[in-house]
């Protein structure tokens, strides 16, 4: 991340403009000499925190950051302009307020937000179940039928629209027109991607009406199974339309040797949040009960808020008319660039090359490719930024101001900047501990649900798949005391003394282990919970997202044992290892095993784990 601060005369109080509200600026800076000067200021994808970190130290003025606040990330550009003009821009656009504390010529600021401002977040992130559900459903309806249209076309006229459509969303002019070709684009993506275990998952949602789907929005984590079974929730018939299976005889399933299906099975639960989504997981099973092909994948499928946009229109009206908008942009991808970077280091990139008075917030869905532009005015080059962002902007006081549609909802969604670069660090030097996946997994649902694809792009990633699995047992043992935890190693620890929220965390795990499947409820009076570890000390290596180990006795061994897994294997690349793998395994009263899970990851160490 690069960031950098000039101050023309005293830096920090430039920065302090940036949490503020005009009335609170007024009160707070007045009679302040240093609120006269001009600044100028440039700094992307940072945290509040860091920000008046580094800035204390440069100007020796104290700030304080409510503890809510200090993982808000900012961008903003201000080139020579007064202080107290640029205060003002900032505190209209975070909608913060600074109290003065200490006497005059050693003042410090304390940030916060007033309750106000509190309330107004929650009433828009707390919109109705109704609403939501309604939203979700005629999202998913909405995805369907484009699905429906889409699926049968040949994979060089999806590529070809799916081009157009890029272009298409950076020149949109309204919110409406952006998100039907985000969920166009979307499924594209899907169909190109389509195996049979998607084509049984679309078969299923639309065989359902209006009423079943809200059922399935409504009701707990639920497994279907097809053929159907009695007294389970069971996958149509006609939902498999597009697998091929050709008949059932005597409770097996008959077909060619390549499509033979023994079962199949669709997991789903409900991912509550601003953006209510139902996550499935399909597994069509062959008839030896391996897996030929799986599907994991959530609904919506387009990665939007289910809130009210805050506007409809994604740019000014008249920003052709402002001389200083209509500047030509000349913008190329850095040398190496892959994949997406964020909206703060596009803007930076910008800044470069056209210097602009912008401010914005940062938030990690906030992403997009590299732009190339060739010349195309200013506004247009913001407008094309903020389409592919979800954003919208506009011009106020010479101040370029670009925010999210859906600001309130992101920042409730926003996975906490200290504990996500603290779990990255961990990711590098491959550190993974139980206590870490587990405080991953004990962030809220749309901050969990963020977080996934924010590790997308992390070096190692842990497999989050293998972490939704696992995720209601790790909830439940992070719930633990240290002495519950080491009970639980031990005899372990028993439903009938846990409190309220872990009884139902308890209960979580039993109904999301396959033990259940076919069973009624099971009385949880005497029940209890046994953590198992084992860990293998190794040699191996990563490449390609993928892991190799062995525990053979000595590098030499591992050595060989691992060419033969993989011959393209660079030996250099090849270190000590410890496979850890925990089991949570749940037994009754009367010591019958009624649920369980495994996981497993791999550590690096430090030293060679054989000596």
């Amino acid at each position: 991340m690069r960031h950098y601060i000039f101050a023309i005369t005293s830096l920090v109080c430039l920065l302090t403009s940036m949490a503020h509200s005009n009335a609170v600026v007024t009160n707070s800076f007045t009679g302040d000499p240093r609120m006269a000067r001009n600044v100028t200021l440039c700094v992307h994808d940072i945290t509040l925190l860091d920000f008046f970190a580094d800035l204390e130290q440069q100007t020796g003025i104290r700030y304080f950051v409510d503890e809510s606040l200090q993982s808000e990330r900012i961008t903003y550009f201000v080139h020579d302009q007064p202080l107290s003009k640029s205060l003002t821009t900032l505190t209209a656009f975070f909608h913060f307020q600074w109290d003065r504390l200490g006497k005059p010529g050693s003042y410090s600021y304390r940030l916060s937000q007033t309750a106000e401002e509190r309330k107004k977040e929650e009433l828009i992130t707390t919109t109705s179940a109704d609403s939501r559900e309604k939203a979700t459903m005629d999202e998913i309806k909405g995805e369907l039928q484009a699905w429906k249209r889409l699926k049968s076309l040949p994979p060089d006229q999806l590529k070809q629209r799916l081009d157009l459509i890029s272009s298409d969303i950076a020149s949109s002019r309204t919110s409406a027109e952006r998100e039907s070709l985000q969920q166009e684009s979307a499924v594209i993506r899907s169909v190109q991607k389509m195996g049979d275990a998607v084509r049984v998952l679309l078969g299923y949602l639309q065989s359902l009406n209006d009423l079943q789907l809200r059922e399935k929005l409504e009701r707990p984590p639920a497994t279907l199974y097809w053929p159907d079974r009695t007294g389970i929730d069971s996958i149509p018939d006609e939902a498999i339309k597009g697998v091929e299976v050709i008949d059932r005889v005597n409770g097996r399933i008959v077909g060619n040797a390549a499509n033979r299906i023994a079962q199949i099975l669709i997991r789903m639960h409900s991912l509550p949040g601003t953006t209510l989504r139902l996550q499935w997981n399909v597994t069509l099973l062959r008839l030896g009960s391996a897996p030929y092909d799986t599907y994991s994948g959530v609904f919506p499928l387009r990665q939007g808020s289910l809130i009210p946009l805050s506007s409809n229109n994604v740019e000014p009206a008249d920003w052709q008319k402002n001389p200083a908008m209509t500047v030509p942009v000349i913008l190329t991808p850095a040398p190496g660039d892959a994949g997406t970077i964020s909206l703060g280091e596009q803007l930076d990139r910008l800044n470069a090359v056209c210097p602009i008075n912008l401010i914005t917030d940062c938030f990690w869905r906030s992403r997009l490719k590299p732009q190339r532009m060739q010349g195309v005015p200013l506004g247009q080059a913001i407008t094309q930024i903020a389409n592919l962002t979800d954003h919208h902007w506009d011009l106020q006081d010479g101040f370029i101001r670009v925010q999210s549609q859906t600001y309130a909802a992101l920042r409730s969604e926003e996975p906490p900047a200290d504990k996500t670069a603290k779990w990255l660090e961990r990711d590098r030097t491959e550190t993974w501990t139980m206590e870490t996946f587990a405080e991953m997994v004990n962030l809220p649902d749309p901050q969990y649900n963020a977080f996934k694809e924010m590790v997308q792009s992390w070096p190692i990633t842990p497999h989050m798949d293998v972490l939704d699995t696992a995720r209601p047992h790790l909830r439940l043992w992070y719930s633990l005391s240290p002495a519950q935890r080491q009970s639980g190693r031990n005899q372990g620890v028993l439903y009938d003394n846990l409190n309220a929220a872990q009884k139902k965390l308890f209960k979580e795990g039993i109904d999301t282990s396959p033990y259940m499947i076919g069973r009624k409820d099971t009385s949880l009076q005497g029940a209890k919970c046994v953590f198992y570890n084992n860990t293998e000390s190794g040699w191996g290596f990563r490449r390609d997202g993928r892991m190799f180990f062995t525990n053979q006795a000595s590098r030499e061994e591992s050595l060989r044992y691992l060419y033969e897994a993989d011959g393209q294997m660079d030996e250099k690349s090849v270190k000590p290892y410890s496979c850890v793998s925990i089991t949570f395994t749940y037994l009754n009263s009367n010591q019958i095993t009624v649920g369980l899970c495994s996981f497993m990851y791999y550590q690096a160490m430090e030293a060679d784990p054989l000596n």
